[in-house]
């Protein structure tokens, strides 16, 4: 085994295999827990993925977001997702699927009052808020005046809450200050290629069974030759679609400066990321992608997309 492992838990394939698995539910708990604060009696203590991983769905799925699915035994619905490069449509592609999350419980003639409450969480590599130094924000509705948040059946309960976790900003404390599960989950997170050999995990991370458990898995999966095989081609294909839109920005800049003035230059960047996103979309739509999934990768919305297939 080297002594750096090449894959880490930011890699979203990495991430489903890890926690999207019916056998590793108690990693999944233990890691909603952490990043939730949920103590005593709020702890989630059973829970069903429901989009459990699946080696041939992800490789079909080429470049796509992926995300881990779950619904507690109270019935609360919970989506995890990591996103590791800039993703400027983050906040409004979240706040969608976390809307799909809630809606999709209620079948036709369904009843309003049985609709669970939702938590979407995005791990996020990058800064999402500039003005801001917190590592997590927490959104939830409320009244603009009062501040009071809106509640839907349990009284402690809201019905959508939206956490983002800005990795970037984790300071690197030693191991030693690690007091919390949460400071210990999130550090594991982004620095776990430090310790490809659990036996090595410091004495705060090893305490923790949950981490201990993740840790043995990304070596178990970095060890794998045929889920190497498939990190690797995932990362030629991202590659690949980051650099056809990388060819359309800088398209729009050329055209930009031939213009020779500032307006020119704007324009043309602005065109040129809309000529970069479609032409994106096209190819994935072409590889098979579905609709929402190219709209996740690209900015684009469902409606666009969809029409663009139908050409």
């Amino acid at each position: 085994m080297p002594e750096e492992l090449q894959f880490s838990f930011l890699d979203d394939f990495v991430f489903k295999y890890i926690f999207g698995q019916e056998r590793n539910k108690r990693l999944l708990i233990g890691l909603l827990n952490a990043l939730l604060h949920r103590e005593g009696k709020a702890r989630i203590v059973d829970i069903d993925i429901l989009n459990p991983f699946n080696l041939k769905d992800l490789d079909e799925a080429k470049v796509s977001i992926v995300d881990v699915k779950a619904r507690d035994s109270a019935g609360h619905g919970y989506l995890i997702e990591v996103q590791v490069k800039r993703d400027d449509a983050i906040v409004p592609r979240t706040l969608y699927y976390l809307a799909r999350l809630f809606t999709e419980q209620l079948g036709e003639g369904g009843d309003y009052m049985s609709l669970a409450p939702a938590t979407s969480i995005a791990l996020c590599n990058f800064t999402v808020f500039s003005g801001s130094s917190r590592i997590q924000t927490v959104f939830r509705m409320c009244d603009i005046e009062s501040g009071s948040e809106l509640r839907h059946g349990d009284p402690e309960v809201t019905p959508l809450e939206l956490h983002f976790i800005q990795l970037k900003k984790i300071g690197d404390l030693a191991t030693t200050k690690l007091r919390t599960r949460f400071e210990k989950w999130l550090h594991i997170l982004r620095f776990g290629r430090r310790y490809p050999d659990p036996a090595q995990l410091p004495a705060p991370l090893s305490a923790d069974e949950e981490i201990c458990m993740a840790v043995k898995e990304l070596q178990r999966m970095n060890a794998d030759a045929e889920l190497r095989q498939v990190l690797e081609q995932r990362a030629k294909e991202a590659h690949a679609v980051a650099s056809l839109r990388g060819e359309g920005f800088r398209e729009g800049e050329r055209k930009g400066r031939a213009e020779g003035r500032v307006e020119g230059r704007a324009e043309g960047r602005v065109e040129g990321a809309a000529e970069a996103n479609l032409a994106t979309a096209h190819k994935l739509l072409s590889a098979g992608m579905p609709p929402a999934e190219v709209a996740k990768y690209t900015g684009l919305s469902v409606a666009e997309i969809e029409a663009l297939e139908r050409g």
